[in-house]
């Protein structure tokens, strides 16, 4: 993995400062790990590492957007989450060893910090609360997946797709009498590959929940939700969570 030249404007310790891992260590543990850490600059649509590889170490995402996905035999791919600043990667397979779990590409360009597997597993034997946050971590990222698996084995792609559109959203208040209107910000194939389908079905499934008036279809991109209760219901909203990697509309 080739590593290019430090970037002399990366506040490494404020980067490990906001992530959950690292927030609560001592500063001058902080500078420990911080001197520990490469930098690594992604280009839009750059890979990080591969499901093919062995681990070498754990990242946290300093700016940007990466996706991690799993690719199927015959090169279709599942996006099993979507990753920005503060976000570790690869803790499963650091502490398990092995292959990474997953490929993760950059899909805006990112920095991205890595801490060598030693040296990770030195802190944390110097620090073993930190055994804990990595225990947290890995749970709320195993529940995920559960949830994941779930609507991909439960839900039809219509379903999914509402879960996808309504996770969109994010958690922001809105007014339940009002209609939404926003722009798409992924492609059919970029949503096929989230929601565990192909581009093709997705057209039908937007066509569908237009034609069902639970949503509003404009050209390729623009989709109002004239009704976001009912498209909820719809949808079954599993546990009242949206499992399926998106971004937030801001």
């Amino acid at each position: 993995m080739h590593m290019l030249p430090l970037q002399a404007n990366v506040d490494k310790v404020e980067a490990l400062r906001i992530t959950e891992l690292f927030c609560s260590l001592p500063e001058h543990v902080l500078h420990k790990v911080a001197a520990m850490a490469t930098v690594r600059n992604l280009g839009q649509g750059e890979m990080l590492y591969s499901e093919h590889e062995d681990a070498v170490g754990l990242f946290i995402v300093v700016s940007g957007r990466l996706r991690s996905i799993r690719e199927g035999f015959d090169g279709r791919e599942q996006v099993l989450s979507t990753e920005r600043a503060g976000a570790a990667l690869s803790e499963a397979s650091v502490f398990g060893g092995g292959q990474y779990f997953s490929t993760v590409l950059a899909e805006t360009p990112s920095l991205v910090l890595c801490i060598p597997h030693r040296e990770i597993r030195q802190i944390c034997d110097e620090h073993p609360e930190l055994l804990w946050k990595v225990a947290r971590v890995l749970s709320r990222r195993v529940r995920l997946y559960a949830e994941l698996i779930e609507s991909l084995a439960l839900l039809n792609v219509d379903r999914r797709l509402a879960l996808f559109l309504l996770g969109l959203l994010g958690d922001r208040p809105l007014d339940p009498t009002a209609a939404v209107e926003f722009e798409l910000p992924f492609t059919r194939s970029e949503i096929a590959a989230r929601i565990g389908s192909v581009r093709e079905v997705v057209s039908r499934s937007l066509s569908h929940l237009h034609e069902i008036k639970l949503i509003g279809l404009v050209g390729k991109r623009l989709v109002t939700i004239p009704d976001i209760q009912a498209l909820r219901e719809f949808a079954g909203a599993i546990h009242g969570t949206h499992p399926f990697p998106s971004l937030s509309l801001k």
